[in-house]
């Protein structure tokens, strides 16, 4: 099915009256869209909800973070490029320009048959209603029992692990190893483990040499 601001809008029960000119379109009524999560999904769908209705759905943003940190380029603050600061992206054009309520906060509970999400700040308070939910996570974690993040660094979440994992890497020494894993597929991003690992072989060949070993649980690179 081809995809067009017609087919999202409808998704959203906003287009109930269409005008007949395809840079415009006028919603006979103001559905309220609770957007959880404000990622590059999140924060994209807040976006074209507004400025594909005319802004006249009424879009709420809810994260924890005052802004995203992106994954996309990290490795480049493994090799010292960039700083982690570079990869921050604020909600400041989502409310200023495009007129997203952004709601910094965290989603403790859905009451679906209500149709309100419920905040850790008022869990028992009643909470942001929505016609329509938008749920954009991201990933998270099961976490091996006695494995310690701080040690053995992950850096699949961009922000303190990423900071962690450059200054383990900076401090190598010619003739280290460094070892990776990848899961076994559907993950995040299927060309990164090999990026990076392309990247800490470069870094360490810069420093005279040294031994990458990738323990892959896939019988074939993913990307």
């Amino acid at each position: 099915m081809k995809f067009n601001r017609r087919r999202f809008l409808q998704a959203f029960g906003a287009l109930a009256a269409v005008s007949l000119s395809p840079t415009i379109v006028k919603a006979a009524s103001s559905p309220r869209v609770v957007v959880v999560g404000g990622g590059f999904a999140g924060a994209t769908a807040a976006k074209y909800l507004r400025m594909w209705s005319g802004n006249s759905i009424d879009v709420t943003l809810i994260d924890p973070k005052a802004s995203h940190t992106s994954c996309l380029l990290s490795n480049l603050v493994l090799n010292g490029r960039i700083t982690l600061n570079e990869l921050k992206m604020s909600y400041g054009s989502l409310k200023s320009f495009y007129g997203v309520n952004v709601v910094r906060d965290r989603v403790v509970s859905i009451d679906v048959a209500g149709r309100q999400v419920k905040l850790k700040s008022d869990p028992t308070g009643p909470g942001i209603s929505y016609d329509h939910l938008i749920v954009a996570t991201g990933i998270s974690f099961n976490k091996p029992k006695g494995v310690d993040f701080k040690k053995t660094p992950h850096a699949w979440i961009a922000g303190s692990q990423t900071n962690l994992l450059a200054s383990k890497v900076r401090g190598m020494s010619a003739g280290d190893t460094f070892v990776m894993t990848i899961p076994k597929a559907p993950y995040r991003c299927p060309p990164g483990p090999c990026e990076r690992a392309c990247l800490v072989a470069d870094i360490l060949k810069r420093k005279g040499g040294g031994k990458v070993t990738v323990l892959d649980a896939n019988p074939s690179i993913q990307a």
